[in-house]
């Protein structure tokens, strides 16, 4: 399975900015690694949030946008190939 590009991470932040707290706007995940592969698209949404809080200090997340990343997933491969 491809893997996915999480971006427009909105943070709830309590007021602090995105920046000072070393938050990002935009991760990608393996969704192999996550358990998600076989998942429908709900349970991989709530998955993804419960990673993404879990992952940065306990920062809840308020939303986020997804879509595949075959691109990235591409480019992995190619990293991994042997040299002749």
């Amino acid at each position: 399975m491809s893997k996915i590009r999480i971006y427009d991470i909105e943070w709830d932040t309590e007021g602090n900015a995105m920046t000072d707290l070393d938050l990002p706007s935009e991760v990608v995940i393996d969704p192999e690694e996550l358990g998600i592969a076989n998942s429908d698209i709900d349970r991989q949404v709530e998955e993804i949030g419960e990673w993404l809080t879990k992952t940065y200090s306990g920062w809840c997340v308020t939303g986020f946008r997804q879509e595949p990343a075959p691109e990235l997933e591409a480019a992995a491969d190619e990293d991994e190939s042997p040299t002749p």
